[in-house]
This record gives C-alpha cells, sequence and structure tokens, in this order.
C-alpha cells in the first residue's frame, strides 16, 4: 500500500517466499513487480518478473561439492546428514536440498530425504542452532557428519556455533547456501563452515539495473531471470572476494606503467577471433592499460616466435589466445 502511495514506477520485492503474493499483486495493479527470490508468482501476468537463485541447480553443486569433499577427506565414509530447509517451499525451491541428498545418494547408497535428518527454519538461527545441537548429540562417535543448510547461511552460522559449543568442530562439514559476507569470512577461517553456493548477493543490485531498466523503457524483457551460481570454498573464494590487502594493492597499481601482452589464434577469417581481440584491446587501454597485440596465424611456429617478442616488449602479463593448436611448453 505504501509502494502505489508513493506511486513507485517498479517494486521490487525481496521476499523470498514468506508470504502470500496474490494480495501483494491485486494491491499493486499494473505497477510492474520483480519478485526477488523464492517462489514464482502462480501466474506470471504482464508486469510481474522473477530474479533469484535456480534451486536445481544450485541444489546439484551443492551435492556434486559434499561427495567430492567425502571422497578427498572421508574415504566416502558419511555418519549422518542433517539438512536445512523451509517445509511450505514450493518444489522448486526445495530442489536446494533434494536435489543435494539426490546426488549424494547416488553416490554414497543408503542416503535419502528419508533418511537424514530434516530442520524446518527460515531466518532463526537460535531454532537451527538448537536443531543441530540435538542431532550432534544423537550421533556422540560421529566425526563425518555432513550439515546441508539451504535456507541461507544464517543457518550454516548456526550450525558452526552448536558445533563449537559442544566441542565438536572438527566433526563436521557444512555445506551451505548464499555466499554472504558472514560465510566468505567462516570459509577463509577454515573451520567446518567449508563451502557455500555463491548467489552473490552483494551484486543483485547491479545484476537488477539492466532489467528494471528493460521494463521500464518498455522492452520485451524476459520473466526469469538467474542468478549466477559457483561454489565458493578455500580454493576460490580470494578469487572471488579478495581479502582487503590484495584489493588494496591491485588499486595501488597504475595501469599506465603496465603492458599487456595479447595474442591472437588467427585474425584473418575468423569473426569470433577478431571479436575477442577487438573486446580485449578496448577494454584494458580503457582502463588505461597498453596493449601489444599480436596474431598467431594459427602458425606454431609463429606462437613461439610471438612469446619472444613479449619477453622483448617485457609485458606484464600475457593473453594467449592459442585455441589449444600448439604445444604449450615451448612457450611457458
Amino acid at each position: 500500500e505504501a509502494m502505489k502511495a508513493r506511486d513507485v514506477d517498479i517494486y521490487l520485492n525481496f521476499d523470498g517466499g514468506i508470504t502470500n503474493y496474490e494480495a501483494t499483486i491485486e494491491t499493486m495493479g499494473d505497477t510492474p513487480m520483480v519478485f526477488i527470490d523464492g517462489p514464482y508468482p502462480a501466474e506470471f501476468k504482464p508486469g510481474l518478473y522473477h530474479f533469484g537463485a535456480n534451486g536445481e541447480l544450485a541444489g546439484q553443486m551443492c551435492g556434486n561439492w559434499v561427495v567430492d569433499f567425502v571422497n578427498e577427506n572421508w574415504g566416502g565414509d558419511i555418519d549422518n546428514i542433517f539438512g536445512v530447509w523451509q517445509s511450505n517451499w514450493p518444489e522448486k525451491e526445495k530442489m536446494r536440498l533434494t536435489e543435494c541428498v539426490r546426488i549424494i545418494g547416488e553416490a554414497f547408497p543408503g542416503w535419502s530425504m528419508d533418511t537424514i535428518t530434516i530442520s524446518d527454519a527460515v531466518l532463526e538461527g537460535e531454532v537451527t542452532e538448537a536443531s543441530a545441537a540435538a542431532f550432534i548429540n544423537a550421533n556422540p562417535d560421529a566425526d563425518h557428519l555432513v550439515f546441508i543448510t539451504t535456507t541461507n547461511d544464517i543457518a550454516g552460522l548456526a550450525v558452526v556455533d552448536a558445533l563449537d559449543s559442544l566441542d565438536r568442530s572438527d566433526h563436521g562439514v557444512i555445506a551451505s547456501h548464499g555466499g554472504d559476507s558472514s560465510a566468505v569470512a567462516e570459509i577463509k577461517a577454515g573451520g567446518p563452515f567449508k563451502m557455500s553456493v555463491g548467489y552473490f548477493p552483494d551484486r543483485y543490485g547491479r545484476s537488477l539495473l539492466p532489467i528494471v531498466e528493460g521494463i521500464l523503457a518498455g522492452e520485451q524483457v524476459a520473466s526469469i531471470h538467474g542468478t549466477p551460481h559457483v561454489y565458493l570454498d578455500i580454493t576460490n573464494v580470494n578469487e572471488y572476494y579478495p581479502d582487503v590487502e590484495a584489493a588494496e594493492r591491485a588499486a595501488a597499481l597504475d595501469p599506465s606503467e603496465m603492458t599487456i601482452g595479447f595474442s591472437n589464434i588467427l585474425r584473418a577469417g575468423c569473426a569470433f577471433c577478431v571479436d575477442v581481440e577487438e573486446d580485449v584491446v578496448a577494454a584494458f587501454e580503457a582502463a588505461g592499460y597498453e596493449v601489444f597485440a599480436v596474431d598467431h596465424n594459427l602458425d606454431a611456429n609463429q606462437m613461439l616466435a610471438n612469446a619472444e617478442a613479449m619477453k622483448a616488449r617485457d609485458v606484464d602479463i600475457y593473453l594467449n589466445f592459442d585455441g589449444g593448436i600448439t604445444n604449450y611448453e615451448a612457450t611457458i
């Protein structure tokens, strides 16, 4: 009602599925609305859109990560599994957990939605902590416990507190969903919170901006838009979220003192290759870097000559669009 009174041009409703959409849709009338995360509207009427996580993909990503971790660190042995979700989610959202468990069950027969322990919580960290503590106490001799927290990273942090309070931090691994700043910090800390499927909440605004501008401009805009997903763990978290010190060092670089070397696989007759080179050169020159660009011309000998030219030019980094046509070793 406040949005209608303010006469907003578009309403971004980060509801997450906690309420009945229909009353809100009726209240907003013909004002365009984007639901952020949570379930889809029952019907995508004109002016209704959805932006958010892909439960199926996120669940599969989580399951594959758990399988790899268990194989690499526990010899394929799982003592028990604890999952967190919202039971009132539609099937699409439930796939965050159901797909994860399905993949785990395929790798380690015996595990299914019927054999794991499930906690039903929304944003209630204390409720999840109490449920997790009861689960941990019910498995006193277990040291290969898997915790899958699919609602958000609040649940993952609650499990950390439960493990810590019982002095069992080494007895479990947490695979979470969201990838928020608290999850990033926990992953970097190296405790039981090992992974979170990144939804990149810190970039929602930038992702929504072109969608909103398209809607307001009257363009044909798709009804459903997804966030990118990638699992964040100790192997890659610093790539996506560098430490402040690293970011400060990068910010201190003077691009005008740096030369970027770029080699193209083939300029003549390859529109794809030309498009790549033009965008690379334009992007780096716009950022203030000098770019030294050459052409491999689909020739292995030329590739090696280009590597020597890069060394002679003393480039600071070499972007080698080689495409696999040659033996890398000589260039390396």
